[in-house]
C-alpha cells in the first residue's frame, strides 16, 4: 500500500469468504489474515495459503483524517496463480420476499452491466442496463421473478474506467406463526398440553422460533409439546411463540391463551345420626369428609322431603322430623372445563321409644287376681301417650318375688309374701338414642288373721277383768276390737 504523505494509513484484512455471503456481519478476530495499527504511510502485507475462488475483504483507514489520496497497489499482478484485487464497494441489503429494493448506482455519464453471483459462479442478467436494478428479477430472462439471495454486480463504466459495485442481497422468508387460539383447562389438571399443536400449522422459522411466558407463570416451556399446568392457580394465562425479523421480514408471532377454571370440590359423602327429638341444631357442612369448599348448593334429595331450613347448613333444626334417613347433597356446577362436584350426607334419626311413667299398684297379700304390669305404666304428663310395646321386662328390686313376667299384663302374685317389689320396662340405648325405662313398684300387703271365734263365760256380778284375745286362737296382733254384739 502506498499513501500520499503525510496520512498514516492502517488496515486489516478478513476472510475467506464464498462469493454472496454475509461479509460485513462476519468480520471477527477469528478470520482476520492480516493487520497493521503502525504510524506508517505505507503499509504491505502477503495473503499467506490464500484460498482459490474465495474472497479477502481489505478495510483502510486514514488513522489522522487528513485530506489527501490512498492508493492501493497489487505487487504480483500478473503472476500465475495470483488473485485480483477490485475496489468494489459492498453493500448488504436485506429485502423481505414479498418487498422490492431498488438498488441505484447512478454516475453521471457512465453506462451500466449487471450481473449476478449465488456462489456457485458470476452469470450476467440479461437486457438490464439501467443504474437502477429493483430486486428480487427475473434472473435467467424466463420472464419469472427469481427471489434469490445472493450478489447482485454492478458495473458502472464512466470515462474514468469501470467501477465495481457488490451488493449482497438476502431475501427474507415471511414466516407463518400459527393462529392464536385457547386452551381451557381445570385447576390441578396433570394432563401435559400442546402449546405447538395449538397453533395449528406453523413455521419454526428456520429454528429461530421461540415460546416466551407472557405473564412470568413459571411454567417449563422446555417442551412446549408437553406443558405441565397443574402448579398454576385459577387465572387466565399467555404464552406466546414468535419468529424474530429475519433479513427485512418483520418478526411475527401468535399467542396461546391459557384460562386455568378453579376446582370446585364437595368433598366426600358423610353421614349424621341423632334421636327423634333431638333440639341440637346439626351442622351438615362438618358431615362431609375430605376439604370441601364453601358456598355451594344443598337441596334435600329425599323421596319424602323433611322441608328444614338450609339457609344455614352448619344449624339445621330436625327436632320436628320423624325418625327416618333422609338424603342431602352438596353440589357445585363446573367452571370452564371443571367437572361438576357434589357428596351426600346421610341423616339417620333414630325413633325414640317411650317406656311410659312410673306407677305403684297395691293389693293384698294373696290376692288371686292377675296384675297388668304394662297397663299400669303411666302415661305421658303432656301427650297423654301410652308406652310403646316391644320393652323388656326385669325384676330389679331388692327383694326379688320371682313372679312370671312372660306376660307382663297378666302377672300372677298370689303365692307371693307381703312387700315391696320393683319392676322395670327398659328399651335399650341406640345408636343414637339413650336407654329409657319406667319402674312399676308392688307393694302386697299382709292380710291379717283375727283368729278362731271363742267364748267365755262367768257369773254376772264377777269383777274379774277378762282377756277376749285369750278366747280366740291364731289371732294376729294389732286388731281393733268392736262390740257387735245387742
Amino acid at each position: 500500500m502506498v499513501s500520499g504523505t503525510p496520512l498514516d494509513v492502517d488496515f486489516i484484512c478478513y476472510g475467506p469468504f464464498v462469493q454472496g455471503a454475509d461479509y460485513c456481519n462476519n468480520l471477527t478476530s477469528g478470520n482476520t489474515v492480516g493487520c497493521s495499527f503502525s504510524g506508517n504511510a505505507v503499509e504491505n502485507f502477503t495473503i499467506v495459503n490464500a484460498q482459490q475462488d474465495e474472497i479477502y475483504i481489505l478495510l483502510i483507514t486514514n488513522y489522522d483524517g487528513a485530506g489527501g489520496f490512498i492508493e492501493l497497489n497489487q505487487t504480483n499482478a500478473g503472476v500465475g496463480g495470483a488473485g485480483a484485487t477490485d475496489c468494489s464497494i459492498v453493500d448488504n441489503i436485506s429485502v423481505c420476499e414479498n418487498d422490492t429494493y431498488d438498488i441505484d448506482v447512478t454516475e453521471t455519464g457512465a453506462t451500466y452491466t449487471w450481473s449476478f453471483d449465488d456462489g456457485s459462479g458470476e452469470v450476467p442478467i440479461a437486457g438490464i442496463t439501467t443504474p437502477i436494478l429493483q430486486v428480487p428479477t427475473d434472473l435467467d430472462g424466463d420472464g419469472n421473478i427469481d427471489v434469490t439471495s445472493g450478489a447482485y454486480i454492478a458495473t458502472v463504466t464512466t470515462s474514468a474506467g469501470n467501477s465495481i459495485l457488490v451488493n449482497n442481497v438476502s431475501f427474507g422468508t415471511i414466516y407463518n406463526p400459527g393462529t392464536s387460539s385457547d386452551i381451557e383447562l381445570c385447576e390441578q389438571d396433570a394432563t401435559p398440553q400442546d402449546l405447538d399443536s395449538a397453533l395449528g400449522a406453523h413455521d419454526d422459522g428456520n429454528g429461530t422460533g421461540v415460546w416466551s411466558d407472557d405473564d412470568s407463570s413459571g411454567v417449563n416451556l422446555t417442551d412446549p409439546t408437553a406443558v405441565d399446568f397443574s402448579g398454576l392457580a385459577n387465572g387466565i394465562y399467555h404464552y406466546t411463540y414468535t419468529i424474530p425479523e429475519n433479513f427485512g421480514c418483520s418478526a411475527v408471532n401468535a399467542t396461546i391463551t391459557v384460562t386455568i377454571s378453579e376446582l370446585l370440590l364437595a368433598g366426600s359423602d358423610g353421614t349424621i345420626g341423632f334421636c327423634e327429638t333431638d333440639p341440637t341444631l346439626q351442622n351438615l357442612f362438618s358431615a362431609l369428609n375430605g376439604n370441601p369448599d364453601v358456598d355451594g348448593t344443598w337441596a334435600d334429595d329425599t323421596v319424602n322431603p323433611t322441608n328444614v331450613d338450609l339457609t344455614d347448613p352448619t344449624a339445621v333444626d330436625f327436632s320436628t322430623v320423624i325418625d327416618g334417613v333422609y338424603n342431602f347433597t352438596y353440589s357445585f356446577t363446573g367452571i370452564g372445563s371443571c367437572p361438576d362436584s357434589s357428596a351426600s350426607v346421610t341423616v339417620t334419626i333414630d325413633n325414640i321409644a317411650y317406656a311410659g311413667e312410673d306407677a305403684v299398684i297395691e293389693f293384698c297379700e294373696g290376692e288371686t287376681d292377675t296384675q297388668d304390669l304394662f297397663g299400669s305404666l303411666g302415661t305421658h304428663p303432656t301427650t297423654g301417650e301410652s308406652a310403646d310395646t316391644g320393652g323388656a321386662w326385669t325384676e330389679t328390686g331388692a327383694t326379688v318375688s320371682g313372679v312370671d313376667l312372660t306376660d307382663p299384663t297378666t302377672v300372677d302374685f298370689s303365692a307371693i309374701t307381703d312387700g315391696t317389689y320393683e319392676f322395670t320396662y327398659t328399651f335399650d340405648a341406640t345408636a343414637n338414642c339413650q336407654l329409657v325405662d319406667a319402674i312399676i313398684t308392688v307393694t302386697i300387703t299382709n292380710l291379717a288373721d283375727p283368729g278362731q271365734d271363742g267364748a267365755i263365760a262367768f257369773c254376772e256380778g264377777e269383777t274379774t277383768l277378762q282377756n277376749l284375745e285369750a278366747a280366740i286362737t291364731a289371732a294376729d296382733v294389732g286388731g281393733n276390737w268392736v262390740e257387735v254384739g245387742t
